[in-house]
């Protein structure tokens, strides 16, 4: 698990409710995140003009026996576009704001900014807080623009007509491209999933009598794809780069000492990602789950809708894993499955007694699922039937595959300061002799 979110007033009433206390991946951040790495370097930039700028007009204030010059205007705020995922092949914009929080999931009915971008206040119209040339002729704002809704909900900072260019900065209302969720709607159906995942694995793992490892760990250690080249321009230029400005130059440290302590800081920087990863059930679990309710979908599938929200095999699985009137039983019968599939691989040769009393064990847990099934058909046909429709189809708690989509948001790289309490201590040699020296960072090192 990733961490532990700080309680709100909702989470506290549903804790006082009997409800359950949300230990989980940090979906508040995930989904809501900030402004990109190039986006905060430019906000820095500008600030410490402003800044210089700041006190160079304080001193000519000071002594101008005239008017005194007009002040420096402050860096602007970037507002960070909305978070975005991809689930069952359909774009999912993650919308936040006091009236857009419990937005339910729905088809795109407004537009959206996809850039970073700077409100003026003055005129309720927004621009990116990257510069372009102005738009010649100018954009004629419609409806379904940003802030520009039919129905007048969309409370959206308009597109400012010269700055801003459609499918560049923002994108247009479109129900068959994109849909759209609340921040609060999606963070809660996300965290009840994981939530469920982590009690499936509980059970699986008191059946099993094995490690927490082998039913929930990381299963991508090298975390998503699309991360890797921002998490190494981050450690190069940002680490690296600060660390030898603060280094007298010299001879000193070698080429060898620098390429050493470089692997070093990485090795260890993947090392505690990996160990701060977010986790899931693992395919020991899952595999054998999928090939159990294929068993039954078959006979569940008449309760489904045909069509494109058709559920599949391993929607079924996390349906009887996740669902509380099916999970423990389904839990058991998974155990006896996966025991079976243990035995019978080849060269397990377990003996004929275990082999026959996992036989039987597994008949009557089957039997045991499938009276279940059959009692409680009325509550699993309600079940299928709200999980065919759109809205449930892409984001529920009982299907989502919620390890995917955080997968796809990683966390956005923060700006860390790196003071050196060993400035200068390069220059410290030893009677000259400088392939003796001692690196720099060895002397904090334990």
């Amino acid at each position: 698990m990733q961490g532990v979110f700080a309680l709100d007033e909702d989470d506290l009433e549903g804790v006082s409710q009997g409800g359950l206390v949300r230990l989980s991946a940090n979906w508040g951040d995930a989904l809501d995140p900030i402004v990109d790495e190039e986006t905060q370097q430019n906000v820095r930039e500008q600030e410490a003009i402003y800044q210089r700028a700041r006190r160079v007009h304080e001193m000519r204030g000071a002594g101008a026996a005239g008017p005194a010059p007009p002040p420096p205007q402050p860096t602007p705020i970037p507002v960070p576009p909305p978070a975005r995922f991809t689930v069952r092949g359909m774009h999912m914009l993650v919308l936040k704001g006091d009236e857009m929080d419990d937005i339910v999931q729905r088809p795109g009915k407004w537009g959206h900014y996809v850039v970073p971008y700077v409100v003026d206040t003055g005129n309720n119209t927004a621009k990116p807080f990257k510069q372009n040339p102005d738009n010649n002729p100018a954009v004629d704002v419609k409806d379904g623009f940003p802030g520009q809704s039919a129905d007048g909900t969309d409370k959206q900072p308009k597109p400012d007509s010269l700055k801003c260019k459609e499918g560049r900065d923002f994108i247009v209302a479109n129900p068959s491209l994109f849909w759209e969720v609340g921040l609060k709607t999606a963070r809660d159906i996300l965290e009840k999933a994981e939530a469920m995942d982590l009690a499936f694995a509980r059970r699986m793992e008191g059946f099993g009598s094995v490690g927490r490892s082998m039913v929930w760990d990381c299963l991508d250690p090298d975390y998503d794809a699309s991360d890797r080249e921002a998490v190494m321009a981050q450690f190069i230029g940002k680490y690296l780069e600060r660390f030898y400005s603060n280094i007298n130059p010299g001879n000193t440290p070698s080429i060898e000492s620098v390429s050493a302590e470089a692997l070093h800081k990485h090795k260890v920087f993947c090392k505690a990602w990996t160990e701060k990863h977010y986790k899931t059930l693992t395919p020991m679990v899952t595999a054998p789950a999928e090939a159990l309710a294929s068993e039954f979908y078959s006979q569940l599938e008449s309760y489904m809708q045909a069509g494109e929200y058709k559920l599949t095999r391993m929607d079924l699985a996390r349906l009887l894993m996740r669902h509380p009137d099916f999970a423990p039983d389904f839990a058991s019968a998974l155990h006896f499955f996966s025991g079976s599939l243990e035995q019978s691989r080849g060269g397990r040769n377990a003996s004929y007694k275990q082999i026959n009393m996992m036989g039987a064990a597994r008949v009557a847990s089957y039997k045991k699922l499938g009276t279940l099934l059959a009692e409680r058909s009325s509550v699993l046909k309600d079940a299928l039937a709200e999980l065919c429709t759109p809205a449930a189809f892409y984001l529920h708690p009982w299907t989502v595959d919620w390890y995917d989509i955080l997968g796809q948001i990683p966390s956005v790289h923060r700006y860390f300061e790196d003071p050196s309490q060993y400035k200068g201590i390069s220059e410290r040699g030893r009677g000259g002799n400088f392939d003796s020296d001692m690196p720099p960072w060895l002397f904090g090192r334990g």
